[in-house]
């Protein structure tokens, strides 16, 4: 959430690209509100980062405001 971080720039103009190797895919960037979804990134997170030293990060990535900034990117 860092004044130049990828979500802010994407708050203000939703399109960009991803690159994968060579190929470029167009993407536009949506906000979720699905508390669904925000569950599952959030369980996501637990599964992957399961680590003694990941846990303060899985936390604070559980947290609300973290879980605010959820951000789905659609290809376009």
């Amino acid at each position: 959430m860092s004044p130049r971080s990828w979500w802010r720039t994407f708050l203000e103009d939703p399109h960009g690209m991803i690159v994968v190797g060579t190929k470029e895919i167009p993407v536009r960037a949506i906000q979720t509100c699905s508390e669904r979804l925000k569950d599952l990134v959030s369980a996501a997170y637990k599964e992957k980062y399961n680590t003694p030293g990941s846990v303060q990060y899985v936390k604070d990535m559980s947290r609300k405001k973290s879980r605010g900034t959820t951000t789905e990117l659609m290809v376009i």
